[in-house]
């Protein structure tokens, strides 16, 4: 429109320029079905023009505009197809599958320039990881034309996250192509897609470090020097590759250049022999073998485990050259060296068995050390028979006291098997006591084992280990006079009283923090410990067990009083210091069947016309009740009579002015306890 007339096709332009003006106000109005029309033109350039008028008109995401647009990704001009590919982009929502898979049909277009268009595309529509998208994208490492390769690099390197799997998968299938450019194109995508260190990749790279192109030579180094950034990690890998996929002038020549570096103590090197030794070729082995001494010459895990993978080996010569080379690392005494080489004796190879012998002979020369390596082979590689005569070799060692087989035995018990190592406790506990704390903590480790004879033998074990007073082993023994298992708990006693020293400050500590446990089998176990571990008047085990009297539970009262009854005997020295406690006993034990409070003789009154009676109507738990009041008033009244006895002899004896007793004392303790006998206070 100009002003208010709609122009027509036929108007020109010119004369509607008044008064010579040269600039001219126009107004275009179009519409979407307007444009729609255009789409179809028979103009290639009214077309690209309507996809551009198109993309900015239509609403985003309409399956109507998705669907025309689409359509002209099959245009015969490349120009229409291409902008066909930008306008999708622009007016598809993000993880539109229909848009995302119309662009990734293109990537098999006929021009290589609406290829390029269709990678660009693809990832503005797909979201991040989409893994079809991705495998398409990957897909164009391997087109024909050098700048479709590039553009998919450089789309890979932005969109694929780094490190998946699925992608890094697809990129490696590349580096096997025929053609040196898609090798060449897979290699500078893995160098953006791969995680640092990744080995996988890695390896994938290695294979072609002696490709025939020298364009993919120089890749695989720049592989190395993206995913290994440390100088020397990437010295070996290229020596490793050049080892594992080069020729054999190659090989020999990476295998001296790994030799060096070893000696330059380049620690990577042992890790890269011994996975040389894993999967090379016999010559390579042995060349191998003699570069892993000079790197490793004590061993080390992975050179151990290496050379030990060699002593099967199906080549006899690698097999004794392996053994050669375990001999020379175990002379620095390497616990796993020794173990490795004692293996050996128990080799299915005769010739292996007579140099491993020879070879310890050397490095152990004292028998009896000697002796408890070979019986340790034999048990962990030998034959049924060979292991039940090692285990009888074992423990007669054991029983002399040699402490090499202690702890040759110790170390059979890091396994799992319960049979093994209940095995190996029973031989520990014929052992003397040792200050192996090593050895100690093993031991110690099994009382907190989930099978309860491997708990039970392991107390046992720390009773016969363990010296006099060894903190660790106390702690631990305190500890299991809590466990759930009776015989262990019981077995925990025993073991604390063999090696607590009497009257210990701190066995007695831990035992008084037993006697508040809120379960009554474990305060009844550690009264009958404490009168144990504790010398015959001891004052704090005589006071600790006299609060004991006063149990909510029977079984700890009487339990309490049979610890008494060691601590403070009649006519000890100290019996006034249980004698207040024991009254209180009798009390205790009595009171319950009273229905009112009495005077102490009368509770003694009621106790003695109790006795021997059987009332059928009460109940078995008021019978029960009965029985344990009954023997505890028994029990506390005789040690009280018995001791007041004594008491009044030793007062007739001395001096007249050394008999005064206190009346009280007397009234209760004298009265006969049982019937009319006992005096009213």
């Amino acid at each position: 429109m100009c002003g208010t007339v709609v122009l027509k096709d036929a108007d020109v332009l010119q004369s509607f320029c008044k008064d010579g003006l040269t600039l001219l106000s126009i107004m275009v109005v179009t519409s979407i079905d307007e444009v729609h029309k255009h789409l179809s033109h028979s103009s290639r350039h009214t077309r690209q023009e309507a996809l551009k008028a198109f993309g900015q008109m239509a609403p985003k995401g309409n399956r109507g505009a998705i669907a025309a647009v689409s359509a002209l990704l099959n245009d015969d001009a490349s120009e229409v197809r291409i902008c066909a590919l930008e306008t999708l982009a622009s007016i598809a929502l993000d993880s539109d599958d229909r848009a995302i898979y119309a662009a990734a049909s293109c990537l098999k277009d006929v021009r290589a320039d609406v290829r390029c268009a269709a990678a660009e595309a693809l990832i503005q529509l797909a979201p991040a990881g989409h893994k079809d998208s991705m495998l398409a994208l990957v897909g164009c490492l391997s087109d024909q034309e050098q700048s479709v390769r590039a553009a998919a690099i450089r789309r890979i390197s932005e969109w694929i996250p780094k490190g998946n799997t699925d992608a890094i998968r697809a990129v490696m299938m590349h580096l096997k192509n025929e053609r040196s450019e898609v090798r060449r194109a897979g290699l500078r995508a893995l160098a953006q897609i791969a995680e640092e260190g990744d080995e996988d990749s890695i390896e994938a790279a290695s294979a072609l470090i002696e490709d025939r192109d020298n364009s993919v030579r120089h890749d695989v180094l720049f592989v190395f020097s993206r995913l290994l950034p440390d100088v020397q990690t990437r010295h070996v890998a290229v020596a490793v590759a050049r080892l594992t996929h080069g020729r054999t002038e190659v090989r020999l020549g990476a295998l001296k250049a790994l030799t060096k570096m070893a000696l330059q103590g380049n620690s990577h090197v042992i890790i890269a022999l011994s996975a040389v030794l894993k999967n090379q070729e016999g010559t390579f082995r042995l060349q191998a073998l003699k570069a892993l001494l000079k790197a490793a010459p004590n061993g080390s895990k992975h050179a151990l485990e290496a050379v030990g993978s060699c002593l099967w080996d199906q080549n006899a010569e690698v097999r004794l050259a392996a053994l050669q080379v375990l001999a020379q690392m175990a002379r620095g005494g390497e616990d796993e060296a020794m173990a490795l080489l004692g293996a050996c004796l128990e080799h299915s190879d005769r010739v292996i068995r007579q140099k491993a012998r020879e070879a310890l002979g050397h490095l152990i020369p004292a028998e009896e050390e000697r002796a408890v390596v070979v019986a340790a082979a034999g048990l962990e590689h030998g034959s049924a028979q060979r292991k039940r005569a090692c285990w009888g070799e074992l423990a007669l060692m054991v029983s002399r006291g040699n402490q090499q087989a202690v702890g040759m035995i110790a170390k059979l018990m890091a396994g799992s098997e319960n049979d093994k190592i209940q095995q190996a406790l029973e031989m520990l506990s014929q052992s003397s006591p040792i200050k192996n704390d090593k050895v100690l903590e093993l031991v110690f480790s099994q009382t907190m084992h989930s099978d309860i004879e491997v708990r039970r033998m392991a107390l046992v074990a720390i009773g016969s280990l363990s010296p006099p007073g060894h903190r660790g082993a106390i702690e631990v023994v305190s500890r299991a006079l809590e466990d759930a298992s009776a015989d262990v708990r019981l077995e925990a006693g025993n073991t604390m009283a063999k090696i607590a020293p009497r009257d210990d400050l701190n066995v007695l500590g831990a035992l008084v923090q037993h006697l508040n446990h809120k379960r009554q089998e474990v305060r009844s176990l550690a009264l009958k410990v404490l009168s144990q571990v504790a010398s015959t008047g001891c004052q704090k085990a005589i006071s600790e067990a006299s609060t004991m009297l006063e149990d909510h539970d029977s079984r700890v009262r009487q339990e309490a009083m049979k610890a008494l009854n060691k601590l403070a005997p009649e006519g000890h020295e100290n019996l006034a210091i249980v004698a207040p406690s024991v009254q209180q006993a009798i009390f205790a034990g009595s009171s319950r069947l009273m229905h009112r409070k009495l005077s102490a003789p009368s509770v003694l009154r009621q106790a003695g016309q109790r006795v021997g009676q059987h009332d059928m109507s009460e109940s078995l738990d008021k019978q029960l009740e009965w029985n344990e009041c009954k023997a505890m008033s028994l029990e506390a009244t005789a040690y009280r009579a018995k001791s007041s006895f004594l008491v009044e002899r030793s007062l007739q004896n001395a001096p007249p002015s050394h008999r005064k007793t206190n009346r009280v004392f007397n009234d209760i303790v004298m009265c006969a306890g049982f019937g009319e006998g006992c005096r009213n206070s």
